[in-house]
């Protein structure tokens, strides 16, 4: 009787189980509704990387020795600057933020503005144009630039109340013309046709601060806003500008008031910047313009003519390197019109990557864009605002990213090289873990990157904390 040979079905077996291991290599995270858990069999083994917090400790070193560099700076050369006499020495000024600080109630999440410039006047031009108040004859404007983490007005709609209630002014700022995030926003109605759009992440052309502009299409144009709430202050626009750019004259219509309409003849720019302004208090407008040639609208804003006004620049998908794109000559002669006290800038989520640790090319190509920002708009404060914190699922459930720590890091040495202002979103948000506790309070989306309305608000709230500290220090300094 012969014996079965059972090596071919063995052989076999093997096959099949490593095609089996094979694919397990391969599952998705989620498959339809359904979560895939990750599971680390050699998790109690492994030593976990330390070197983002390794990364963290060592820029909080390069932070001290900054500041320590800064101040035999100013041992050794004491000197006077414009707007500050030559008894308001760095060192004096260093002084009276260090005796602010310890007034503050301790809490170790509060995050200030880290002032990373030679004479620790970062802020100089905020605060100057808020003490003038109304004899400065418009709003200090500040100016959020951001990504997909700000757009629909989340964070700069808590940060613009605050700072309206406290020092005046009203209505959304500026506008674009078209927008992806209309029907989310939820501080102004917003509705558009017809319209071509262009934005430098896309299209080349002289870009302005906004990133976009409009052109109008055959058959005509509009866009139309309205602001919400009562009839309050705060709730109404007391300017209309619209701003545009023309290489012959134009006609266009604008309703405000009631159901009359005002016929502007928009005259040719020669290369800048046009504005059109209605005064008047109104809650709505409408503008219609007709097929036109040469003729690009960058947008509107609806504000009052003192207060403040905090204006929206989000471009999703942005990095902040395509800043770069900005236009010098079509900058200076929109702030000619339009001059900004603050330029914030918040970048990060479109740079953070899992598997990347190394930031170096981001911030050398960082300090070029905030090296061009000041050219382009040489009268304005810089801030750099930190990334959020952003999560990942590990075999401990979501955790912070890794990644976010370096770049954090990277960023703070982009302000500290710039000698530009830095303010730690991170922190503000709760630091380590903080995106988790967010999503699970309703303050951010589950995908674990973007905050709510709600989460905006506790972010603005941090951001007011140290606005208003710093206003006391240069109350101190004036």
């Amino acid at each position: 009787m012969r014996r079965k040979n059972y090596m071919l079905r063995l052989w076999l077996l093997l096959l099949v189980v490593a095609l089996a291991t094979v694919a397990l290599y391969f599952l998705p995270e989620q498959v339809g509704s359904w979560q895939i858990k990750k599971v680390d069999l050699l998790s109690d083994l492994r030593v976990e990387d330390d070197s983002s917090q390794t990364e963290l400790a060592r820029q909080s070193m390069l932070s001290a020795d900054f500041m320590e560099r800064r101040r035999k700076q100013s041992e050794r050369q004491p000197q006077e600057e414009a707007g500050f006499p030559v008894r308001d020495s760095l060192a004096m000024r260093d002084s009276v933020y260090q005796h602010l600080r310890k007034q503050n109630p301790s809490d170790s999440t509060l995050a200030l503005f880290e002032d990373y410039s030679p004479s620790h006047t970062g802020l100089k031009r905020l605060f100057s144009s808020l003490r003038s108040g109304s004899s400065l004859g418009r709003p200090v404007r500040i100016a959020v630039l951001g990504d997909s983490f700000i757009e629909g007005d989340i964070f700069t709609a808590h940060l613009r109340k605050m700072l309206q209630r406290k020092y005046g002014g009203g209505g959304v700022g500026w506008m674009p013309i078209t927008s992806q995030v209309a029907g989310f926003r939820s501080t102004i109605s917003h509705q558009f046709s017809g319209w071509k759009t262009m934005n430098m992440l896309h299209s080349k052309g002289k870009h302005n601060l906004s990133g976009y502009y409009f052109l109008p299409q055959q058959g005509g144009s509009s866009v139309s806003y309205k602001l919400p709430g009562d009839s309050s202050s705060i709730h109404m626009a007391t300017r209309i500008s619209l701003y545009y750019q023309a290489e012959r004259g134009s006609t266009v219509s604008l309703k405000t008031v009631g159901d009359s309409t005002v016929v502007v003849d928009l005259r040719p720019t020669e290369g800048g910047v046009g504005e059109y302004r209605w005064q008047g208090y109104t809650k709505r407008v409408r503008l219609s313009v007709p097929p036109s040639d040469g003729l690009s609208i960058l947008g509107m804003s609806l504000e009052h003519s003192d207060g403040i006004s905090v204006d929206n620049f989000s471009l999703r998908g942005n990095s902040g390197l395509a800043l770069s794109k900005i236009d010098v000559a079509t900058s200076s002669s929109l702030c000619s019109l339009r001059p900004y006290d603050l330029i914030v800038l918040q970048y990060g989520l479109n740079v953070a990557n899992a598997k990347q640790l190394n930031y170096d090319n981001y911030y050398k190509q960082m300090l070029s864009v905030v090296a061009h920002l000041r050219k382009c708009f040489p009268g304005s404060d810089i801030m750099l605002m930190g990334v959020s914190d952003r999560a990942q699922r590990s075999t401990e459930g979501f955790v912070t990213m890794p990644a976010i720590h370096r770049l954090l890091a990277a960023q703070r040495r982009i302000a500290m090289d710039s000698g530009i202002v830095f303010w730690n979103t991170f922190l503000a948000m709760g630091g380590d873990g903080s995106m988790v506790r967010m999503v699970a309070q309703g303050q951010a989306a589950k995908d674990y990157t973007h905050i709510s309305f709600a989460g905006g608000k506790k972010i603005a709230e941090a951001f007011v904390r140290a606005f208003e500290l710093e206003k006391k220090y240069y109350d101190a300094i004036e």
